[in-house]
């Protein structure tokens, strides 16, 4: 049912700027736009709060599922991230993944800190089937709403885990881990094994990956360049290794 708001001041509209403002220590996710939240509902995303300033934005079996509070778009405004946000949004819960991965292929990112890169690092995992995004160090939040936008909601059904050094390290039983670094050791990443339960670490742009990581890895791999280009934006490489992931657990 919808529950009409129009005041800036109501409680409802205060606790959901105050939600997206406290980020992790709120447990919650801000999810922005009409396609993201109407996907998010039908694959079964329970809302936290929904809010829409189109009361004709959803359909007749959402709408008697949960409370909608219709706002207007100068609230929208307050409580989204966007300059100009769309009709919808809601707070969901995060997704919690505790323990260690699963068995699979995870791309490992380490103070990978533009939360726009990440969530396209997010959403190219899922688009090629990876089992998960591993994070370490000083990384950006996985569900801060830009990454969320970044992600096109892919964070709601891909497991991303935020991992220790210890942690990693225990993985080394159950996986092949490899860092993507320069180094005369280095392999072509297209010529190296990825059968298996398989792990590539990245670094950020400016520093790579830290050497305490490093020494945890079995090897070392790197993207072939034939331009004069010397390195690639984190995103995009980390594209390209997730591709040669998949395509190596193929052969």
């Amino acid at each position: 049912m919808y529950i009409e708001i129009t005041s800036a001041a109501n409680e409802k509209v205060k606790a959901a700027k105050k939600a997206v403002a406290d980020g992790r220590d709120s447990g919650l996710m801000l999810i922005e736009g009409k396609k993201p939240v109407t996907d998010a509902l039908e694959n079964g995303v329970a809302p936290y709060m929904l809010f829409s300033s189109e009361k004709t934005a959803f359909t007749d079996k959402i709408a008697a599922s949960a409370d909608i509070f219709f706002v207007p778009p100068y609230i929208m405004e307050k409580i989204c991230d966007t300059r100009t946000p769309q009709s919808l949004c809601m707070l969901a819960k995060r997704p919690q993944y505790g323990g260690a991965p699963k068995d699979g292929r995870y791309l490992l990112c380490e103070s990978l800190q533009d939360p726009k890169n990440l969530g396209a690092v997010v959403r190219t995992a899922d688009a090629l089937g990876m089992s998960g995004v591993i994070l370490s160090g000083n990384s950006a939040d996985p569900y801060s709403p830009k990454a969320t936008r970044g992600a096109m909601g892919s964070n709601l059904y891909l497991p991303v885990y935020e991992l220790g050094l210890k942690d990693i390290s225990s993985l080394k039983k159950r996986f092949k881990i490899y860092g993507a670094v320069l180094d005369e050791k280095a392999r072509p990443i297209d010529e190296t094994d990825m059968t298996g339960n398989i792990i590539v670490a990245v670094g950020n742009e400016g520093a790579g990956l830290t050497p305490e990581l490093i020494a945890l890895c079995d090897g070392a791999v790197y993207i072939p360049m034939k331009g004069r280009a010397q390195s690639l934006n984190a995103s995009v490489a980390a594209a390209l290794i997730m591709w040669e992931i998949t395509k190596g657990a193929k052969r």
